[in-house]
């Protein structure tokens, strides 16, 4: 349960956390809400063929890993594979990019995975990407 009022901190690098207090650099909450409405107003990014690839196979990929595991019922529809596709843009649209990267379709496919099979599987290689 989190108290009304309590925010977190939001540093401008991933591993700022563990950075001495002069390196840690805070992104206020104005600068966040006007990068957001940028990101909506500015950028629609258009999906990659290595992307389209990498999504393609992750999804074969799930609805095989899917259809073996027996204790596992969770459909795999098209519906997911406009999910994946929903989250590449996202994160395009969050780096600012005109276009959806092989890397973007990765950081989506990792989130899946997360969400359905609480795996953590590209954590590192996401962190190295940045």
């Amino acid at each position: 349960a989190s108290e009304e009022g309590v925010t977190s901190d939001v540093f401008t690098r991933p591993d700022a956390r563990k950075a001495d207090d002069d390196e840690r650099q805070r992104l206020t909450s104005e600068f966040i809400k006007k990068y957001i409405h940028y990101a909506k107003a500015k950028c629609s990014p258009q999906m990659s063929d290595d992307a389209a690839a990498t999504i393609s196979a992750a999804y074969a990929d799930l609805r095989q890993k899917v259809s073996t595991l027996s204790k596992q019922k969770f459909p795999v529809t098209a519906r997911t594979l406009e999910t994946m596709i929903r989250l590449a843009s996202a994160h395009a649209k969050a780096h600012l990019r005109g276009l959806v990267q092989a890397e973007d379709a990765k950081a989506a496919i990792a989130m899946l995975h997360f969400a359905i099979f609480h795996e953590d599987e590209n954590e590192d290689e996401l962190a190295g990407a940045k």
